[in-house]
């Protein structure tokens, strides 16, 4: 995605969608300069980016081959999956300040994922975990407000070894920040304050509910907990016969604390009864 091989780009700007980008044999970057050539920023806010290099002569992100120029490379959200030795430049936030990969694992594959707690300007729009339950977050060594001013990669950096704490799907997790990349470490899951069932329709062929939760991450890790019951007559069994299987159901966020979830269903729903299980 990009500029081609000795031509100059203008920009590219990722803000949601699932993207995966492949180098091939000509030099060019997944994202970026291609070879020899010159290219503008790369800017990613949102959604869940893959991409497939190793070589730093192929950059993930940034130059192309045989020293390509490109702008800056911001990371200011999202999951993006790259390989910190080849990306160039070194990825900055919106405010110049230097932000290093950080891996978020032991979530469900596949599953969209909602967080607390990470920096206000990080934008979470779209981020799904890969096939091995995890997430690329770019966060800062420092202050998670980002206004630490950035250093030279040569130079000391006096806030190295920072740890942060944030919540993702209903865990905790804290991470020691470096330069080479981090993994957090999961902890104990957050209580559950409150769960409210705001409104419950039935479709064609599916039903929707829609709930709002305190913490909201804990929707996303502990939905399965959820139990919906149908018949198709009163009263409604309490036998494992009547339950709905949700595992096609699809989690949609919508705010800071609340989330619709849609469970298919057969083309009778409409002629059901149902009830819904909550803890």
């Amino acid at each position: 995605i990009g500029g081609g091989g000795f031509a100059a780009g203008g920009s590219v700007e990722i803000t949601g969608g699932r993207v995966t980008a492949i180098s091939g044999v000509g030099g060019g970057a997944c994202i970026g300069a291609g070879r020899n050539g010159t290219y503008g920023d790369v800017v990613i806010s949102g959604g869940t980016v893959v991409t497939d290099t190793d070589d730093v002569r192929t950059h993930a992100i940034g130059t192309g081959w045989n020293i390509a120029e490109i702008g800056a490379v911001t990371i200011t959200g999202g999951s993006v999956a790259a390989n910190p030795d080849c990306v160039s430049p070194a990825v900055s936030n919106a405010n110049g300040v230097a932000v290093y990969p950080v891996t978020v694992s032991n979530l469900t594959a596949g599953a969209v994922v909602s967080f607390d707690g990470l920096p206000p300007y990080y934008a979470t729009t779209g981020i799904y975990a890969d096939a091995g339950g995890c997430v690329y977050l770019w966060l800062p060594e420092g202050d998670w407000e980002g206004v630490t001013p950035r250093l030279l990669a040569a130079s000391p950096r006096s806030s190295s070894g920072t740890s942060h704490a944030f919540a993702a799907n209903g865990y905790r997790y804290t991470v020691t920040m470096s330069e080479a990349g981090a993994v957090a470490e999961q902890g104990d899951p957050l209580p559950l304050e409150s769960l409210k069932i705001d409104d419950f329709a039935v479709g064609d062929g599916h039903i929707a509910l829609r709930f709002t939760a305190k913490p909201a991450t804990w929707l996303y890790g502990f939905s399965d907990l959820i139990k919906i019951r149908a018949s198709a007559t009163l009263p409604i069994s309490k036998s494992d016969s009547s339950l709905l299987d949700l595992s096609r159901a699809e989690l949609y966020l919508e705010g800071a604390d609340a989330a619709t979830i849609v469970v298919p269903l057969a083309p009778d729903a409409r002629n059901r009864f149902f009830r819904v299980e909550v803890p």
